[in-house]
């Protein structure tokens, strides 16, 4: 495969910290493979397995260590005497080409004694994750509602109290719930999930002058006039 100038650029770049941005098709695997290739060959070369090359699928690290493994074997079909390629062609089976969470996890449990974990810990799977999520939401907003039901008048509940009456759809909280855990997933896909929240309670903290310049305000008139044009012209 004949590279771009840019891309050579990548696969020769060392010592120094890179960041690539190209779309899907461009050849970014292409040039990676090649890059690593660099690595463990030529002058300074590294053992593979003192790589750490992490990927957001096991499908795609699968198919990246495939792609690495023959491109270690052509080099090999050109420079067959090479001992430190035929090293790379047996450490490739241990080489870190993973997806984030895998790698994360073999730090675990090369270090559970570090961190006091129980090493026969494992992760939860999808189904159990979404069931425990809904025990605690239905635990939190029952407890809530018998905050809010107390005899003895207490301010701090009216806010939620408010907050259920315009989420939820009837006697149902089905779409208060839905809200609540579509707001807690977004929070924790975020690097600081607690100061995400902040941040977007903050959004709601703005002097009464500069209300109408706030983005859903402009969303809300933009669709409110697209209702009203199209009820004229019906």
């Amino acid at each position: 495969m004949r590279f771009t100038e840019e891309q050579q650029a990548v696969i020769d770049a060392r010592h120094q910290n890179i960041l690539v941005s190209a779309a899907a098709g461009s050849g970014k695997t292409a040039v990676l493979t090649e890059r690593i290739l660099g690595l463990i060959s030529g002058e300074d070369a590294v053992d593979i397995d003192r790589l750490l090359v992490v990927t957001f699928t096991r499908a795609a690290a699968a198919q990246m260590k495939e792609k690495i493994s023959a491109r270690i074997s052509r080099a090999l079909q050109e420079n067959p005497q090479d001992e430190h390629l035929q090293r790379q062609q047996t450490l490739i089976h241990h080489a870190q080409i993973t997806t984030i969470d895998s790698f994360c996890q073999s730090v675990i449990r090369s270090h559970f004694g570090e961190i006091d974990l129980d090493p026969s810990y494992r992760v939860v799977e999808e189904g159990e994750i979404t069931l425990l999520e809904q025990q605690v939401l239905s635990e939190l907003l029952e407890k809530e509602y018998a905050l809010s039901n107390r005899k003895e008048s207490d301010p701090s509940t009216s806010d939620f109290l408010f907050c259920a009456d315009y989420f939820s759809e009837g006697a149902s909280d089905e779409a208060l719930e839905k809200n609540i855990l579509d707001l807690y997933h977004k929070s924790v896909s975020t690097p600081f999930p607690d100061l995400w929240l902040k941040e977007r309670m903050d959004d709601y903290e703005v002097p009464e002058e500069n209300f109408d310049a706030l983005f859903f305000v402009k969303e809300v008139e933009r669709k409110t006039m697209e209702q009203l044009q199209d009820a004229v012209h019906t």
